[in-house]
C-alpha cells in the first residue's frame, strides 16, 4: 500500500468555471472512438508526475486516479465521486483532436478538450450508498487541493483510508459475482442449520487488507430452494435451467451486507441470515445494483413490502426510506 501510485483530482472548482465549461466535463464519458476514458486535470493539465513516480519522464502507468468534488459552495470538504485504476498519467496535456473531444463553450467558441489521464475503466461513485468524505481538518491539511490535485506524500493516513474505501467498493461488486457462483455449487442448508446460524454474529474477515462480511452460501441456497427458484419481484420472470435441473436464480441481501451496515445493525440482528436474503432473477439483481434511481427504488420497494414481515420477525424494523438510502 505505501508504494501504491495515486493522485487525487479536484473537479469542478476554480474561477474558470464562471465563464467557460471546464474540460473535465468529459472525464466521466466513455470515448466513442476507442472506448477509453480520457481525463482532464485542471489547470492546463500539467502534472508533477515525479511526485507519483520519481523515475517518470513523460508519463507514468499504473496510477490510481481518484476524482473528488466539494460537498457544496459552503462546505469545502471533498467527496470521492469516481476513480480509475491502472491509468496512464501524462506530465503535459495531450491533444484530443482525434478523439471526438470537441465541444461548444459558454462563449460560443468550439474547443477541444485536452487530457492527461487515459484508462480503460472508470467507477462512478456519485450514486454510491457508502460515501467517503475527505474532512480537511481531520487529515490536517486545508491546502491539500491547492492546484486542484493532491499527491498525498505527506498524508499517509488519508492515502490508506482512500485505498481501503475503494477496495471495499470493488469487493461489493466482485464478491457478488463470486458469491453467486458459489451459491450455485452449494447444497442448501437445513432449517436447523439456518436457525442456528441466524443466532450467530456476522463474521468479519480480511481479504487483501480490506474487511468484509463472510457469507454462508448454503443459507442463500436454502432461500433459493424454498422460493422454488422464482423471482420475488415477479414469479413470472424466466431465466434458464441450470445443470442441476432447476431454474437459475440469485440470492440478494436486501439490506446490503457490508461492514458498515453490519456494524450499524449489529445490536438488532445479523445481516447474513436467511431472513435478509431474497431470491431474484439475474436481471432484477443487476438492475438493483446498476439501474437508475427510479428503477432501484421501484424494485427495492417491491421486495421490501414482501419481505418486511419476515425481517420484522427477527427484529429488523428498517423503514423503507432508510433501506433505499443504503443503495
Amino acid at each position: 500500500m505505501p508504494n501504491e501510485k495515486i493522485i487525487l483530482v479536484d473537479l469542478y472548482s476554480g474561477s474558470y468555471l464562471d465563464k467557460f465549461i471546464a474540460f473535465e466535463h468529459q472525464n466521466f464519458d466513455c470515448n466513442a472512438i476507442d472506448g477509453m476514458y480520457y481525463g482532464y486535470v485542471p489547470p492546463q493539465d500539467s502534472i508533477e508526475i515525479k511526485r507519483i513516480e520519481k523515475t517518470a519522464k513523460t508519463f507514468v502507468d499504473g496510477v490510481l486516479v481518484v476524482y473528488v468534488q466539494a460537498i457544496s459552495e459552503k462546505d469545502k470538504n471533498r467527496e470521492i465521486i469516481a476513480y480509475c485504476e491502472n491509468a496512464r498519467v501524462y506530465a503535459k496535456p495531450q491533444s484530443g483532436e482525434h478523439l471526438n473531444r470537441q465541444f461548444i463553450d459558454k462563449d460560443g467558441t468550439i474547443k477541444t478538450a485536452t487530457y492527461s489521464i487515459v484508462s480503460d475503466n472508470l467507477t462512478d461513485l456519485r450514486g454510491a450508498s457508502q460515501k467517503f468524505i475527505i474532512l480537511r481538518k481531520k487529515y490536517g491539511s486545508s491546502q491539500m487541493f491547492r492546484g486542484q490535485r493532491s499527491y498525498l506524500e505527506k498524508l499517509p493516513q488519508l492515502k490508506k483510508d482512500i485505498i481501503s474505501y475503494i477496495r471495499e467498493q470493488k469487493i461489493i461488486d466482485e464478491d457478488d459475482i463470486t458469491q453467486q457462483a458459489n451459491i450455485q455449487k452449494t447444497s442448501p442448508a437445513s432449517a436447523e442449520m439456518s436457525a442456528r446460524y441466524g443466532n450467530m454474529s456476522d463474521e468479519e474477515i480480511e481479504i487483501s487488507g480490506t474487511l468484509q462480511i463472510k457469507k454462508n452460501h448454503a443459507i442463500a441456497k436454502k432461500v433459493l430452494k424454498d422460493s422454488a427458484y422464482k423471482c420475488l419481484v415477479d414469479a413470472e420472470h424466466l431465466t434458464f435451467i441450470t445443470s442441476a435441473g432447476v431454474p437459475y436464480a440469485e440470492g440478494h441481501h436486501l439490506i446490503p451486507c457490508t461492514i458498515a451496515n453490519s456494524r450499524k445493525y449489529k445490536d438488532v440482528s445479523k445481516l447474513d441470515r436467511e431472513e435478509n436474503i431474497v431470491c431474484i432473477c439475474p436481471n432484477c439483481h443487476r438492475a438493483i445494483h446498476y439501474g437508475d434511481v427510479d428503477t432501484k427504488k421501484r424494485l427495492i420497494e417491491i421486495l421490501y413490502k414482501k419481505q418486511r414481515p419476515i425481517l420484522t420477525s427477527v427484529g429488523i424494523n428498517i423503514p423503507l426510506d432508510e433501506l433505499i438510502a443504503l443503495y
